[in-house]
């Protein structure tokens, strides 16, 4: 439920990526990316801790239009969840499966509950009932955990202001 914000690297081919748990010192999952120079990037690391997922995707930076913000949602539960996103109200995605990250959508700047939501079970869910949205933000939308765990294991969704 933590990162460690935009951290400078160099750019490279077959780039090796690893997480690992501080108080282990090795790596919990690892991978490669390509990283290319004035990109910017985000590794992800979910699932359980004896089978933990790895996924690296191309951060769409560039501001939104004037007016708005942007959003984009991040399914780790190790449920296998298949989900739909919203914000308020709105769709903007479904069908987002375990260890996915859709596209960055464009949305009206509002306070509104954001939701990620199984499409079969309904009760197994994550959300954050008063999120701001500003124009001119980008954030990500991370849905971790298990909808049979509790405390920090149970489904949780959390934000991070990408810029």
């Amino acid at each position: 439920l933590r990162n460690s914000g935009y951290q400078p690297v160099t750019a490279g081919s077959n780039v090796a990526i690893a997480v690992a748990l501080t108080a282990m010192g090795t790596p919990l999952t690892n991978g490669t990316g390509t990283l290319a120079v004035n990109s910017s990037y985000s590794v992800f690391t979910g699932g359980i801790i004896t089978a933990p997922s790895f996924l690296f995707v191309n951060d769409d930076l560039a501001a939104p239009t004037t007016g708005k913000a942007k959003v984009r949602f991040v399914n780790l539960s190790s449920d296998f969840l298949n989900t739909s996103c919203y914000v308020g109200t709105i769709k903007l995605d479904s069908n987002i499966g375990y260890n996915t990250c859709t596209r960055f959508y464009e949305v009206m700047p509002t306070t509104a509950k954001v939701s990620v939501i199984d499409q079969v079970v309904l009760a197994k869910s994550g959300d954050i009932p008063n999120q701001v949205l500003s124009a001119g933000k980008i954030y990500t939308f991370v849905l971790t955990g298990t909808s049979a765990g509790t405390l920090t294991s149970a489904l949780t969704l959390t934000v991070i202001n990408n810029n």
